[in-house]
C-alpha cells in the first residue's frame, strides 16, 4: 500500500503534459484520497484472518491472574490495618505472623513458607530487629543460617495483631458467602499441589 501511494505521488508530481490525459491531476488526487481507506479495508481483513488463526486470550479471564489480582487486593486492605497501628509492611507482617506460628526458624524456612524473596525477608528481619521484635542468631550446625525468634515486645504486638486478624479473615468469609469455606479448602490444596 506504502508503495503505491509513493508511485501515486511520483505520477502525479510529473507534467500533466506528459500524459495528454484530461484531469489526470483529478484521478491522482482521488486515488490518493482512498488510499487510506484501501488500507484500513485490508487491514481489517487481514486481523479477521489471524483471529481466526489464533484464539483470543483474555488476561481478565486467566484464572492464575485473577489469583495474583485477589491476593494482592485482599492483603493490601488488611495491610493499611497493620501498616497504621504497627508500623509494618507486608514482609514484616509475614515474618512476625511465621515466627509467632512456628517458633525459631531461619530465613530459608520463611521463604519457603509465606512465597517471598528472601531478601525481602532477610530486611523485615532486620527491620524487625532494630525495633526490638525479634531475635537473629547465627544457627547452630549451619553458620550459613541465621535463626529468628520473637522477642517479648514481637509477642506482645503478635497478640495485639491476632484479632484483628481474624477479624478481617471473618469479614472476608461473611462477603464470600456461602461458599467461603469450600473455597478455603480448594485455596489449600490448589497451594499443595503447585509446590
Amino acid at each position: 500500500m506504502v508503495r503505491l501511494t509513493i508511485i501515486i505521488v511520483a505520477l502525479a508530481t510529473k507534467s500533466r503534459s506528459a500524459f495528454k490525459l484530461p484531469h489526470f491531476t483529478d484521478l491522482i488526487m482521488g486515488l490518493l484520497l482512498i488510499a487510506p481507506h484501501i488500507h484500513a479495508h485490508l487491514r481489517k481483513t487481514v486481523e479477521s484472518q489471524m483471529t481466526d488463526i489464533i484464539p483470543r486470550f483474555s488476561l481478565e479471564d486467566f484464572l492464575p491472574y485473577q489469583l495474583a489480582v485477589a491476593s494482592t487486593r485482599v492483603s493490601r486492605r488488611f495491610e493499611k490495618t497493620y501498616r497504621e497501628r504497627f508500623n509494618l509492611t507486608v514482609p514484616d507482617w509475614r515474618v512476625l505472623a511465621h515466627l509467632s506460628d512456628s517458633g525459631t526458624v531461619s530465613v530459608r524456612e520463611i521463604h519457603q513458607r509465606v512465597d517471598m524473596d528472601k531478601s525481602k525477608i532477610s530486611r523485615a528481619a532486620s527491620r524487625l530487629e532494630d525495633r526490638g521484635l525479634i531475635h537473629k542468631r547465627p544457627h547452630p550446625t549451619d553458620g550459613r543460617l541465621l535463626e529468628l525468634t520473637l522477642t517479648d515486645q514481637g509477642r506482645q504486638m503478635v497478640s495485639e495483631m491476632a484479632p484483628l486478624a481474624h477479624a478481617y479473615q471473618a469479614e472476608l468469609m461473611a462477603e464470600l458467602g456461602d461458599g467461603a469455606t469450600l473455597l478455603k479448602q480448594q485455596l489449600c490444596e490448589l497451594s499443595k499441589r503447585s509446590e
